[in-house]
C-alpha cells in the first residue's frame, strides 16, 4: 500500500525524476529491511483519521516528506515547477531559501543527506508531537494494528512561556515516540514554503530570534560566544539561511569543559562542521567509508571518545571537544517551530530584546527613588523574581543608557557611587497628595472608586512612597460619600450620547428619610444631554427634554439605570446654556436677572468664589460693599440665607421678599412663635426694606 502510494507521488508530481526515484528506492529498501513500514502506516492512519498534520523529527528521509510526514524537503537546493513537474537543481547554493526568485518556480530543498541514517547499525527514532486531546483516538488506532505500546509520562520535556520545563506524556511503540503537548503550540505544519513569508522569516531569524536565543553564555567551545556572535553580526557575516543555520549549529553544540579557545576568525563560515550531517560529510572527505563515518559520527554526537585524527589541528581539536551535536533536520525544525509559535511558545524568549528595557524601567520605577537607591544585583534579582527571566549586567546597563538617551532622568552608579534610581516622575509627591485629597473630597465618587483612583495615582511613585492606607481609612470613615458605583459608567455613556447626538434615558434618585436613595418619580427621564459640568464639588448633567426647550440639571451621582437611545436628537444645544450654568448658584439654573447684594467685607472671598471675578464690586463704606451681577435667582436664595446676617439682597424685590418670608417661616419657630434665631437679625434685615 505505502509502496504504490509513494511511487505514484514521485511519478505524478516529479515525472519520475531520476535523482528522486533512486533516492526513494534506496530509502524504501532500508525501511522495509528494518521493518519500519508498519510504523509509517500507523502514522499515516493517525494523520488521515484525525485529519491533522504530523511532523516526524527525522528529516533525512525524502520518503517521509513525500508522504506528508515531514515538512522539510531534504533534497539539495532546487527550483520546482508545479505545472510541469520539473526540477532544476542549483548547485551554487546549499539551501532553497537562499536561491534568487525565479518566475513560475518554487524554491525548495534543505540539503540533508540520507547516507548517515542509512548506514547506522541501530534503528533511528521517529519523534513527533500531537495535541493531547487526541490521546484516546491515537491509542485506539494503534490497538487496531495489534502493536504493543506504552503510555507514560517520561523524561521528555518542553518549555512553557515562562521557560519552565514541563514533562510530556508519551505514547511509545516500536521506535516511535509520540509526545502529547499543549494545543496552543503549533509544532506541526504541512509544507514550509506554503506557510511562511520568506522575507519575514529571514528577518525573524536574523533579528528577533538570534538576539534572544543565541546571545547567552554557556559552556561552549568558544569562551565568549555572545561576543563572537555580536562580532559576526556587526561584520555582516549573517547574510543567508546557510550562515544562520551554521551559527545555530554552533550555538546548540555542547563542548567539553577543557575545549581549546580559538580566535574570532576561526569560526567564520564554513570553518567547522556544525551539525551531525556535516561531520559525516567531513569524515567521508577524510577517506572514511559510509559505515565508518556513520559509526564515528554517532559516537561523536554523544561525546564518546573516538580519538579522531586529522592533519588540520584546529578541526581535530574541535571535533574531539564535542560532547553533543544536533542533526541538521532538528536544527531546521526548531527554527520553523519557533517562527510559527512566536506568539506563544517562544514569545517570552523572543520578546526579551524588546521587553528588556521595559523590565529595567519598571524595576527602577517601582523600587527606586532618591531615598532608596537600588544596586545592580538587586535589579537583576527583582527582574528574575518579577518576570521569570535572567538578564546579564551588560543588558541592564545598555537598557539604562537607552532610557537616558530617550530622555528619562536616571541617576547611575557613576553619579552617586551607590546604584541607580529614577530621578523624576510624572507627578511629584505634593501633586499626588493634592489629587488624592481632591478625590477624597468629591462626594459623587463612591468609597470604592475613590480608593481605586488614589491607588492608581500613587502607583506613579515608588513602593516606598505609597501611603494609600491612611487615605483608605479616611474614605471608609467618611459619611459624605454617595453609594453609587455607576458614576464613571454614566460619564462614558453620556459622552457617547453627546458625541453621537443621541438621547439618554435614566431614573433619577433622591434621598428619603431612611437615608437611602429612592426614585424621584415612577417613570424614566428621556433627555437630550448637552454637557457635564462640575460645580461646588458636585458633578452635573446639563440636559433638555425631548419635548421642551427648558434646561434641566441633574446630579450625575443620582442618575441610575442610564442607557443610550439611538435616536438622533433634533433639538439643538442652546447657545447660551454654558453662561446660564456658569452664573448659577448651587446648580440652580433659570432665567438670568440682575442681582444686587449689600455684603459685609468679611465674606468678600466667598462672594468672589461663588460668583466669579467678572462681577461688579463697589465699596459702600468701611464695613460694606455692593456686589452687582447677572444670575438665576433660584440658587441665590439659599446662598444668601447661608450667610445671614452678612448679606442683604437689594435687587430684585421679588428675591428680597422671598428671603424675608423664608426668615419669617423658618423651622426654628416653637411655642407660639418664639424664634430660636435672634429677633434683632430679622428686625435688622426687614428694616432695610
Amino acid at each position: 500500500m505505502i509502496k504504490n502510494f509513494l511511487f505514484n507521488i514521485v511519478e505524478a508530481k516529479y515525472l519520475n525524476n531520476h535523482y528522486m526515484l533512486e533516492r526513494v528506492k534506496k530509502e524504501y529498501a532500508f525501511l522495509e529491511k528494518r521493518n519500519r513500514l508498519q510504523e509509517i502506516e500507523i502514522l499515516l492512519t493517525i494523520k488521515d483519521e484525525l485529519d491533522i498534520n504530523l511532523v516526524v523529527s527525522e528529516s533525512s528521509f525524502l520518503t517521509l516528506y513525500l508522504l506528508y510526514l515531514s515538512p522539510i524537503n531534504p533534497m539539495p537546493a532546487h527550483y520546482y515547477n508545479k505545472e510541469r513537474g520539473k526540477i532544476s537543481f542549483a548547485n551554487y547554493e546549499k539551501y532553497g531559501l537562499d536561491l534568487p526568485d525565479k518566475m513560475n518556480y518554487i524554491k525548495d530543498g534543505f540539503n540533508i543527506i540520507e547516507d548517515y541514517i542509512l548506514n547506522l547499525d541501530e534503528n533511528f527514532i521517529m519523534e513527533l508531537y500531537i495535541d493531547e486531546k487526541y490521546e484516546k483516538d491515537i491509542l485506539k488506532i494503534i490497538e487496531k494494528f495489534n502493536v504493543k505500546y506504552s503510555n507514560f509520562t517520561g523524561n521528555s520535556t518542553i518549555k512553557d512561556k515562562f521557560d519552565n520545563f514541563i514533562r510530556l506524556k508519551t505514547i511509545s511503540f516500536n521506535y516511535v515516540r509520540i509526545f502529547l503537548k499543549d494545543s496552543k503550540l503549533k509544532l506541526n505544519f504541512n509544507n514550509i514554503y506554503d506557510e511562511i513569508d520568506e522575507k519575514e522569516f529571514k528577518t525573524f531569524l536574523c533579528t528577533t530570534y538570534y538576539i534572544n536565543e543565541f546571545l547567552k553564555k554557556k559552556t561552549t567551545f568558544y569562551e565568549d560566544y555572545s561576543e563572537e556572535y555580536y562580532f559576526m553580526t556587526k561584520r555582516n557575516y549573517l547574510l543567508s539561511f546557510k550562515d544562520f543555520l551554521y551559527y545555530q549549529g554552533l550555538r546548540k553544540t555542547e563542548y567539553k569543559i577543557n575545549g581549546k579557545i580559538y580566535d574570532k576568525n576561526y569560526f567564520l563560515p564554513p570553518r567547522v562542521p556544525a551539525n551531525i550531517q556535516d561531520i559525516f560529510i567531513y569524515l567521508k572527505y577524510m577517506g572514511y567509508n559510509n559505515r565508518e563515518a556513520a559509526y564515528i559520527t554517532k559516537r561523536l554526537s554523544f561525546g564518546l571518545e573516538v580519538g579522531f585524527k586529522s592533519n588540520d589541528e584546529g578541526i581535530k581539536d574541535y571535533i574531539n571537544s564535542i560532547s553533543h551535536i544536533w542533526p541538521k533536520g532538528k536544527l531546521i525544525l526548531r527554527l520553523f517551530r519557533a517562527y510559527f509559535n512566536k506568539d506563544e511558545f517562544f514569545r517570552w524568549k523572543m520578546a526579551n530584546s524588546r521587553l528588556n528595557i521595559l523590565y529595567v524601567y519598571k524595576i527602577l520605577h517601582d523600587y527606586s527613588d532618591e531615598n532608596n537607591i537600588i544596586t545592580m544585583p538587586e535589579v537583576l534579582n527583582k527582574i528574575k523574581i518579577n518576570y521569570g527571566i535572567s538578564l546579564d549586567r551588560r543588558t541592564v546597563l545598555n537598557s539604562i543608557k537607552d532610557l537616558i538617551d530617550f530622555g528619562i532622568e536616571i541617576s547611575t552608579y557613576s553619579d552617586n557611587r551607590k546604584g541607580y534610581y529614577l530621578m523624576t516622575r510624572l507627578l511629584e509627591d505634593s501633586e499626588i497628595r493634592l489629587l488624592s485629597d481632591a478625590i477624597f473630597s468629591l462626594s459623587y465618587i463612591s468609597k470604592r472608586q475613590s480608593k481605586d483612583l488614589i491607588e492608581k495615582i500613587e502607583k506613579i511613585q515608588s513602593i516606598y512612597k505609597r501611603k494609600i492606607s491612611k487615605y483608605i481609612r479616611s474614605i471608609e470613615d467618611s459619611g459624605n460619600k454617595i453609594n453609587n458605583a455607576q458614576v464613571f459608567l454614566n460619564v462614558e455613556i453620556i459622552s457617547e450620547a453627546i458625541e453621537n447626538n443621541f438621547l439618554v434615558e435614566f431614573n433619577y434618585f433622591e434621598y428619603g428619610l431612611n437615608k437611602k436613595l429612592h426614585p424621584r418619580r415612577n417613570h424614566t427621564y428621556i433627555m437630550k444631554p448637552h454637557e457635564m459640568v462640575a460645580n461646588n464639588r458636585k458633578y452635573y448633567l446639563v440636559a433638555s427634554s425631548r419635548d421642551y426647550d427648558d434646561i434641566f440639571v441633574f446630579r450625575l451621582d443620582y442618575i441610575m439605570d442610564l442607557k443610550v437611545i439611538e435616536e438622533i436628537a433634533n433639538k439643538k444645544t442652546p447657545k447660551d446654556y454654558e453662561k446660564l450654568f456658569e452664573k448659577s448658584t448651587y446648580a440652580f439654573v433659570g432665567k438670568d436677572e440682575r442681582i444686587v447684594l449689600r455684603c459685609d467685607k468679611v465674606i468678600l472671598n466667598y462672594v468672589i468664589e461663588e460668583f466669579g471675578t467678572d462681577i461688579s464690586i463697589k465699596e459702600e463704606n468701611e464695613k460694606y460693599f455692593i456686589a452687582d451681577f447677572n444670575a438665576s435667582s433660584k440658587g441665590v436664595v439659599f446662598w444668601a440665607l447661608q450667610f445671614l446676617p452678612y448679606v442683604e439682597v437689594i435687587k430684585p424685590q421679588s428675591l428680597r421678599y422671598e428671603i424675608i418670608e423664608s426668615i419669617k417661616n423658618n423651622l426654628y419657630k416653637l411655642w407660639g412663635g418664639n424664634l430660636w434665631i435672634k429677633r434683632d437679625i430679622l428686625k435688622y434685615f426687614i428694616s432695610w426694606n
